[in-house]
């Protein structure tokens, strides 16, 4: 399962997006989505899409869960859509993970800013592409709203991934139940000097490993581009407490 990101849209200047991940990923050519995708929403089109789905495991070590995930920005009928999955009797007692693209920021941050992206004109000044300034999103919501609107109401919503913002981060936050919610961001894209110049991310990648308790999530950041070597295998592992921590779920 993927949560699309900005770069996966393309804007008009009302901002109504457009987007080619439905010719690629399919709600019906997967196999295994007939085995663990138990719902989806629709995009801009009215589409079926999987950038909105949920995927259920059941009984994984006496516990189902509920993985959800919610377009870029999301829109009012999106919000509406994870509301009402999170609140279905059916996963009354799953512990749900919800991913989506931008939510927290590196500075331990709900995003609070309006949601816009832009578009590139059909001309060259200098040898550059130009884009236009950026462009407001209809009906969409940023990752405060995210929160007030779907997470903290739903005592299932345990847990929120996302990235978006180049960096990591955590935050914990309470919701209406009294439960804590784990809100983790991971981006490595700006690592190793970023994608035009540099390594474009170095490989970084965030492992969570749940283990059998089901209470205790392990969080590692791993670089298969430095692991493959023994010459940079030292520095595969990020260490720091930003980055190999542990939270547990209540």
């Amino acid at each position: 399962m993927m949560a699309t990101g900005n770069h996966d849209y393309s804007v008009d200047r009302q901002g109504n997006r457009t987007s080619r991940y439905n010719e690629f990923f399919t709600v019906d050519k997967n196999f295994l989505n007939g085995k663990y995708l138990v719902q989806n929403a629709r995009d801009e089109q009215d589409q079926q899409t999987l950038a909105n789905s949920a995927y259920e495991l059941k009984d994984i070590n006496g516990k189902d869960y509920l993985f959800m995930t919610i377009e870029y920005a999301p829109r009012d009928t999106v919000i509406a859509w994870a509301k009402s999955v999170a609140a279905m009797k059916q996963y009354k007692n799953h512990r749900i993970v919800l991913v989506t693209h931008s939510y927290l920021n590196p500075k331990d941050e709900l995003a609070d800013k309006q949601n816009s992206w832009l578009l590139w004109e059909p001309y060259q000044v200098d040898g550059k592409i130009l884009k236009s300034k950026s462009i407001a999103l209809p009906t969409s919501n940023n990752g405060k709203q995210i929160w007030e609107k779907v997470v903290k109401p739903a005592g299932n919503i345990e847990m929120v991934l996302s990235g978006h913002f180049s960096g990591e981060g955590y935050k914990e936050g309470i919701n209406d139940l009294g439960k804590p919610v784990h809100q983790i961001i991971f981006d490595a894209q700006a690592m190793g000097g970023g994608g035009r110049s540099g390594n474009g991310g170095d490989g970084w990648l965030r492992i969570l490993e749940f283990l059998p308790d089901n209470k205790t999530v392990h969080v590692k950041t791993f670089s298969p581009l430095f692991g493959a070597s023994p010459t940079t295998h030292e520095h595969a592992w990020k260490t720091d407490t930003r980055n190999q921590y542990t939270v547990e779920f209540k």
